[in-house]
């Protein structure tokens, strides 16, 4: 729908009726998906809700794992800032290390990338 802003008016307006039925389409079988995960399968999306919170919340987070996300973030993050534009290197060690047959391993996906590549 982003690029569609891109084409020609009059494009534009040749794919409005199509756009109106993918979107409602769209929506409904996300609401299909979430009527049947509640009822047939009886998931429970407040524990979900509740999970991602937790997961989240690493300022006043009291659990282990909220514990060491957060001190593995604080350590790459200063680590990265002394080599901002190349990183530390495939393979680099931060000061923080949760695992120790596999330091290089971490939980933080994103930061680790921009760890060690810059």
């Amino acid at each position: 729908m982003g690029v569609r802003l891109l084409l020609p008016a009059k494009t534009q307006l040749a794919t409005k009726t199509l756009v109106k039925r993918t979107s409602l389409g769209m929506v409904a079988a996300a609401v299909a998906l979430l009527l049947i995960l509640r009822f047939a399968v009886n998931f429970d999306f407040g524990i979900l809700i509740n999970l991602a919170g937790d997961a989240l919340n690493v300022s006043g987070g009291t659990s282990e794992d909220v514990i060491i996300r957060k001190a593995q973030y604080i350590s790459m993050m200063d680590e990265w800032a002394n080599t901002p534009l190349v990183g530390t290197g495939l393979g680099g060690v931060a000061s923080y290390v949760r695992n120790a047959e596999q330091p290089w391993t971490y939980e933080l996906s994103y930061v680790a990338l921009l760890y060690h590549t810059g």
